[in-house]
């Protein structure tokens, strides 16, 4: 078993996408992260504390058939990407 310090909490979510893109403009706008945010605070996915995880989105107990293929696109629509 392992233990992953993550969050659907919207707020803190943005907080962790800061701290993983510093020299990138992550902000809770259509141009920006809001569709991947609206994904995590639905709790499909969940993104975790960048200080103990690195750059982990994981999978959460929302998770449906549609989650990969929309956060994918959201990502890919936020110019971010996680490598």
């Amino acid at each position: 078993m392992s233990f992953a310090f993550a969050t659907c909490e919207r707020r803190r979510a943005l907080e962790f996408l800061k701290k993983l893109y510093p020299s990138s403009v992550v902000e809770d706008t259509d141009a920006s992260v809001k569709d991947l945010l609206d994904i995590i605070e639905a709790d499909e996915i969940r993104v975790c504390d960048p200080d103990c995880h690195g750059g982990q989105i994981i999978q959460s107990g929302n998770w449906n058939d549609t989650t990969h293929k929309r956060a994918t696109a959201a990502l890919k629509k936020s110019g971010l990407a996680f490598a």
